[in-house]
């Protein structure tokens, strides 16, 4: 019984913790901020954000080591999982595909549009180069050339070697491998321009790049998502306080009807396995 009184503790200093923090920060009579204080109220936001998420993450790991025993903390573990399901949704879903809408657009703005020669001389030999390390779903492949890094298209006897004009970085590289690769997988063929960033800078943030979206949902759907989300979790907070409201009233009652009925549920609320 001590790891569900351990739990039950938890998620309750949790969300009391939270939920007074959030209203000292966004109350407007008695918050924290005042006019003027605009700036250092969404600082308060970020870093509450960042502070729930964070212990969030931590109490759900430390939560799985605890063997529960009681029936009403084996409810709560399922509501504290139906949250943890929906903060997963949204970020997944909503806020991550919102994120790659808004870097794309970005990325896109920092591109420039070239003729490909201007970028690689394009030449033909019959070298046999060390591929390994490539992706072996990519037709275009880097390779180690008499220069540095290059690319190369391998055709039936020959191979189609794009050399830099200029030595390129892994990262740099990579990104003009992979562009030509997903061009490849849409067309079959090598196109005559090739995009690239005027700021080299930007290379290295090849991980961020994002060369497909996630799945989209229309804008309609994402209010109905986040309408239904929220009515979902105020239903399951007025149900549980209206439980225990109504189960107090039944134990403090004279009615012995209702008071052996609240004695059955409380018991069986405590037992378990």
């Amino acid at each position: 019984m001590i790891a569900d009184k351990i739990y039950l503790w938890s998620i309750f200093i949790f969300y009391l913790v939270f939920i007074l923090w959030y209203y000292m920060i966004n109350d407007k009579e008695k918050g924290f901020y005042s006019i003027g204080d605009y700036g250092n109220k969404v600082k308060a936001n970020h870093i509450w954000r960042f502070a729930f998420f964070l212990t969030f993450s931590i109490l759900s790991f430390i939560f799985t080591f605890l063997e529960l025993q009681m029936n009403i903390t084996k409810i709560v573990a399922v509501l504290f999982s139906a949250v943890s399901l929906g903060i997963f949704f949204y970020d997944i879903f909503i806020k991550n595909v919102k994120q790659e809408e808004y870097i794309a657009k970005l990325q896109n703005q920092a591109l420039k549009e070239v003729q490909i020669e201007e970028i690689f001389t394009l030449e033909e030999d019959k070298a046999d180069y060390n591929l390994s390390g490539n992706d072996d779903t990519m037709m275009v492949k880097v390779i180690r050339g008499r220069e540095g890094l290059a690319l190369s298209l391998g055709m039936k006897d020959k191979n189609l070697v794009f050399t830099p004009k200029w030595e390129m970085t892994e990262k740099e590289i990579d990104f003009f491998c992979k562009q030509l690769n997903f061009y490849w997988t849409e067309n079959q063929t090598i196109p005559e321009t090739i995009k690239i960033f005027e700021d080299k800078n930007l290379y290295s943030y090849d991980k961020q790049y994002v060369w497909h979206y996630s799945p989209r949902f229309k804008p309609e759907t994402i209010v109905k998502i986040k309408k239904g989300l929220i009515i979902v979790g105020i239903t399951i907070g007025v149900l549980f306080v209206g439980f225990w409201l109504a189960l107090s009233l039944m134990e403090s009652s004279e009615n012995g009807f209702f008071k052996s009925i609240a004695n059955a549920i409380v018991d069986w609320l405590l037992s378990g396995n």
